[in-house]
């Protein structure tokens, strides 16, 4: 699992993430290897794809060229976020937090 940390910068556009990684308790060497290996390939995948690509695509969005961007199928994760923002947004503020949860869009 990631936990994703981002916090404001000291001037507009900019922000720091702190990335947490969680593995299970592995077991042996081979698992405990497998887990370093894995967390590099996304820390690499974060640092020198995704965060450069979203630098850029929110400088082509403050521009006014582009109006939206449509995520891929596989970021499925940002999918599912974005069907809760969607979903928290439609809710009565008055309502329960359990009404919330029980409606809660399913994770695909």
């Amino acid at each position: 699992m990631i936990i994703s940390q981002i916090f404001p910068g000291n001037t507009v556009g900019e922000s720091v993430t702190i990335q947490t990684y969680l593995h299970e308790n592995p077991q042996n060497d081979k698992d405990r290897t497998a887990g370093a290996e894995l967390t590099a390939f996304i820390a690499h995948v974060v640092r020198d794809e995704d965060l450069p690509m979203s630098r850029d695509q929110q400088h082509v969005l403050s521009s006014g060229l582009q109006k939206s961007v449509q995520f891929g199928c596989n970021e499925g994760g940002l999918q599912h976020f974005h069907r809760w923002v969607k979903h928290c947004l439609s809710m009565d503020e008055k309502q329960p937090l359990a009404d919330l949860m029980a409606a809660a869009p399913d994770i695909p």
